[in-house]
């Protein structure tokens, strides 16, 4: 039922439990699909050996995505931080340090 026939309806005197007993059921609804029906079935062993390998594949870049973490924090933990400083800057910038680029 549209806005516009409810709309009338309440203009002619009808109360909203009257009107909501009126609502018939629309044909062109769809049925409900029963949402079981889009699952893959469990008896295909080609489905099973594909998803077996798929999160096999996935664990291992897991696996090797958490190595390369680790390492990445161990090599952060062994740097040394050099700060530079301001100072530091403008002696650089006023007297260079020396090279071995014999002219590079």
């Amino acid at each position: 039922m549209q806005y516009t026939e409810i709309i009338k309806l309440l203009d002619a005197g009808y109360t909203r439990d009257e009107i909501l007993n009126m609502e018939e059921p629309k044909q062109d609804e769809p049925k409900q699909d029963d949402p079981k029906q889009d699952e893959p079935k469990q008896d295909d062993p080609k489905q099973d050996d594909t998803v077996s390998a798929a999160l096999d594949e996935l664990k291992s870049l897991f696996t090797d995505m958490k190595k390369e973490f680790t390492a990445m924090n161990i090599m952060n933990s062994r740097r040394e931080d050099e700060t530079i400083s301001g100072d530091d800057v403008l002696a650089a910038i006023i007297n260079p340090p020396k090279t071995n680029n014999k002219g590079r």
